[in-house]
């Protein structure tokens, strides 16, 4: 049976979000047979990171700071997916 901790989770969402990215990206160059198995695992990012955030709410000894520093990783990414995603227009 296949078992699966934090980090081998994480590995996998980082692995399917670069993929999913990838051809968001590319998606007039990369073939379609090779792009939509790529895009669905990026599929797999969402619900991955969902429950780390709810791990991370069930675990925290202080939701204020909880909340604060993912306000900030959130700030501090939005203008990066702006700057790499401005020409797509999505």
């Amino acid at each position: 049976m296949l078992s699966y901790d934090a980090f081998k989770l994480k590995w996998i969402a980082i692995i399917g979000m670069v993929l999913n990215h990838i051809v968001i990206a590319w998606w007039d160059i990369v073939p379609v047979g090779i792009a939509v198995p790529m895009y669905a695992a990026g599929g797999l990012t969402f619900p991955i990171l969902a429950f780390f955030v709810v791990e991370g709410y069930k675990h925290t000894s202080n939701l204020k700071k909880y909340i604060l520093r993912l306000f900030i990783f959130g700030a501090i990414s939005i203008p990066f997916h702006i700057l790499t995603f401005v020409h797509l227009k999505i």
